[in-house]
């Protein structure tokens, strides 16, 4: 019974996901070049907001910019990307991203219909007993403007908090053991 309330529970939560961050939306759900890790119990959740230009995608139609049809026709690179370039580790596990997502947003400041950002939403477990945590990426974008990325890591339920800089001569940070729990 408890698994299936689990089930019912992500299946929801899913579609508001869905729901509230689709292309169409007319708000960006998360800041560019910036993310939040949210520890609660033995789960670490990801929201993280990269710049298009940190992937390999092509642009087919040789318009300068990559389309929602271009990103869904190349989705499955992009997420192999995601799972090899934003990694949670402690000295001995590498941790898998779970219930990946990924919501493409529109570039406002363009009069064409090309993609700026992809938010990447997602969730660690993490054993309680785990010890030093690192976050690394090295997804940056091609422009000046996209080479940093700024992640608050929480624990609301000990108010603790630690601000994470990212850049390509930065590409890890270690996580503070109080927060980690560690």
């Amino acid at each position: 019974m408890n698994n299936l309330v689990k089930t019912f529970h992500a299946i929801g939560l899913s579609t508001v996901f869905t729901l509230l961050f689709s292309p169409a939306a007319s708000a960006h759900f998360m800041v560019a070049q910036h993310g939040t890790l949210n520890f609660v119990d033995d789960s670490i959740f990801l929201v993280l907001s990269v710049p298009v230009t940190a992937f390999m995608l092509e642009d087919t139609d040789g318009d300068g910019g990559i389309s929602m049809i271009e990103f869904n026709t190349q989705r499955i690179p992009v997420v192999k990307t995601i799972r090899q370039q934003i990694v949670l580790s402690d000295a001995e596990t590498e941790f898998t991203l779970q219930g990946l997502m990924l919501s493409p947003e529109l570039d406002h400041h363009s009069a064409k219909e090309k993609l700026s950002q992809i938010v990447v939403l997602g969730k660690y477990s993490v054993p309680e007993t785990v010890g030093d945590l690192y976050f690394e990426t090295n997804l940056f974008g091609k422009y000046p403007d996209e080479k940093k990325l700024e992640i608050k890591a929480s624990r609301k339920s000990s108010n603790l908090s630690q601000e994470l800089v990212l850049t390509p001569g930065n590409t890890v940070e270690l996580l503070d053991a109080e927060l980690t729990g560690g």
